[in-house]
């Protein structure tokens, strides 16, 4: 569907429909057909919508207006008008055309003031020839031109689609009236303009055309050698890739509960320094106080109570049956010959 801001009018492109899949495999053909209207705003005489019959006065029924450079004039309206609601009245009789249908539109003004005034249009709705060559066809015969390409009948009941109803008003076989509900999309709830009516008209009109394209009566182009078909078609066996997701889930959920299991056994080991005041604990014991804990192997080496100081690892033995105990030993206070294998026993 295209739309020309320039002009109003709407285009609306047909689709070749495969027969045995009308709803898969089909394509946009190149025939079209556009949708036109013309509309003129009358001049409102009097703002209550009512007629005289001798002496008495009936609200509804008719409003008085006129044309441009012409009087005033009893315009027909139906009996029931809703405040703000666009009221939309289509001829059946032909009168602008073949392909034409005479609307009038009546606006009457809300008792909120959302609307304040009155408006009344009459309007031509037109469906133009469709256009475009049947290349895409064999052996046409004259009936399949006629579905193809429509007839003014069904152009004429197409402009008018807006209006039609199927109801027509007491002693009136010559018009339909279709009333919607204020707010809607074809009742904006403002004052609407020529250019409001004109485009929801022809919006309206060409829409339908589309809407009979998709879901109307389908006519079968017979003996055609081509016919819209799917190139590639993918076919899914949902219970088997429901169960290829669902193995993979589980296995990874299996590899969780494992990977939980084992990290929770785990050994982390850092640089800090607290693990290597442990491992020099015979060493740290030498510093006073307990901040030998917290130094790191260097400011072990460089504090003042080791600086300079040649040691080893030794034990010393221990008494009444204790463990021996684990020790260092400082060149020139302590024996100088290192043992040369540590007798096995407790050790502390």
């Amino acid at each position: 569907m295209y739309h020309d801001n320039l002009t109003g009018v709407y285009e609306y492109r047909f689709y070749n429909r495969n027969p045995a899949h009308q709803y898969q495999n089909y394509v946009v053909s190149s025939r079209s057909v556009q949708a036109s209207a013309s509309c003129q705003q009358l001049e409102i005489c009097s703002d209550t919508p009512s007629y005289t019959v001798g002496n008495v006065t009936y609200n509804r029924g008719y409003i008085m207006a006129k044309e441009d450079n012409k009087d005033c004039d009893y315009v027909w309206l139906p009996d029931y008008v809703t405040g703000g609601a666009l009221n939309w009245i289509g001829s059946t009789w032909e009168g602008c055309g073949p392909r034409c249908t005479n609307l009038t539109i009546y606006q009457e003004n809300s008792y909120d003031k959302t609307i304040p005034t009155s408006t009344l249009f009459r309007c031509n709705s037109t469906v133009h020839e469709v256009k475009g060559d049947s290349h895409e066809f064999t052996k046409l015969s004259e009936d399949d031109k006629k579905h193809l390409y429509g007839s003014d009948e069904f152009a004429r009941i197409a402009a008018g689609a807006i209006a039609w109803s199927g109801w027509w008003p007491a002693d009136y076989d010559d018009r339909q009236i279709r009333s919607y509900l204020r707010g809607s999309k074809w009742s904006p709830n403002k004052t609407v303009t020529v250019d409001d009516v004109q485009e929801l008209l022809t919006r309206y009109t060409i829409g339908a055309i589309a809407a009979f394209d998709d879901h109307g009566t389908r006519h079968e182009v017979a003996n055609q050698h081509a016919v819209p078909t799917q190139g590639q078609q993918l076919n899914v066996d949902w219970p088997y890739v429901a169960g290829l997701l669902g193995g993979i889930c589980l296995i990874q959920l299996a590899a969780l509960i494992c990977l939980l299991s084992f990290g929770n056994k785990s050994v982390v080991r850092d640089e800090s320094f607290l693990s290597m005041a442990m491992l020099l604990k015979p060493v740290v014991d030498r510093i006073p106080g307990k901040t030998g804990m917290n130094l790191s192997g260097d400011e072990i080496k460089n504090h003042p109570k080791l600086l300079w100081k040649r040691i080893r690892y030794d034990y010393r033995e221990g008494k009444d049956g204790e463990p021996n105990q684990v020790d260092i030993f400082f060149q020139g206070r302590d024996n100088l010959e290192g043992r040369r294998s540590w007798t096995p026993g407790l050790y502390s």
